[in-house]
């Protein structure tokens, strides 16, 4: 495609997508039929764009029309097969599921446990008038669309396939475990939690117990339990750990203005939210 989504005007969209489209509301029944079929568009479009390609349940490319699309379609939900270009042993089932005015896209692969990235997204902020007088007056927003899918879907599954294959990654998720956990290790804490926020992947990686046991280790030197094993639940020792360290700054009546900015860090990531969602 000589034109990106990420670039479209009410003016100019991808020919890809503008072909398609008018083809979808030529054959229209309904107005709310024809802006979730609009958004299956948009997303086949974008997965086209980040370098995957439509495939056959035998492998075989598949050329994308309206027809293509109505084929993929069951009931109200779109699944579809993909393959990343260059890895075409990899195969990726993407699902769309309308729910209400909001659409949930998996993207699922198949090789990898099921492994799944989801993003949901809501239709209306995308596909705007489905019976404008021209096909991209019909959309708004495509860049931040456009974002939203790459941050959540294509880059950590190319990421995720890239690592599978052992080639490098700009993303995190395509790292090397070993070297993924030797750069957390010099993170601190309130990191770790954060980026556990982002992905599963990434949610799995940091419930290692050997990361939580360096990290305890780290962090905790003095108060490290003669007791404890490989097989101990270093991840709810540190937050103990931590908790006490907290609580007892709170009692502290005196001490340094180094020891009250220290513990008073310590307290601000503590308290977090996302602690409670990631250390439990």
């Amino acid at each position: 495609m000589n034109f990106s989504l990420e670039d479209s005007t009410t003016d100019i969209v991808p020919p890809k997508l503008e072909e398609i489209a008018r083809d979808v509301v030529k054959n229209a029944k309904c107005c709310e039929s024809v802006q979730k079929d609009l958004l299956f568009v948009l997303i086949i479009v974008m997965m086209m764009e980040n370098g995957f390609y439509p495939i056959t349940n035998e492998g075989d490319p598949v050329c994308v029309d309206s027809k293509c699309l109505e084929n993929w379609k069951n009931s109200s939900i779109l699944n579809a097969r993909f393959t990343l270009f260059g890895f075409n042993e990899v195969a990726l089932s993407l699902i769309i599921s309308p729910l209400g005015p909001t659409a949930l896209i998996n993207v699922v692969i198949n090789d990898l446990n099921s492994e799944t990235y989801t993003v949901c997204v809501p239709v209306s902020r995308y596909v705007v008038s489905p019976h404008a007088s021209t096909i991209p007056m019909i959309f708004r927003d495509l860049k931040h669309l456009s974002n939203t899918f790459k941050n959540n879907i294509s880059t950590p599954v190319k990421s995720r396939i890239l690592s599978l294959y052992g080639y490098p990654s700009a993303s995190i998720i395509g790292l090397p475990e070993e070297v993924y956990y030797k750069f957390t290790q010099l993170l601190p804490v309130h990191d770790v939690v954060t980026m556990s926020q982002t992905c599963r992947r990434l949610k799995c990686l940091n419930d290692n117990q050997i990361l939580w046991r360096d990290l305890y280790r780290r962090d905790f030197k003095e108060e490290l339990p003669p007791e404890q094993s490989e097989n101990s639940d270093w991840k709810t020792s540190y937050k103990e750990t931590y908790v006490a360290k907290r609580d007892a700054s709170l009692r502290r009546t005196a001490g340094t203005l180094h020891d009250f900015m220290d513990y008073s860090d310590l307290v601000a990531h503590i308290d977090n939210p996302l602690w409670d969602n990631m250390i439990i």
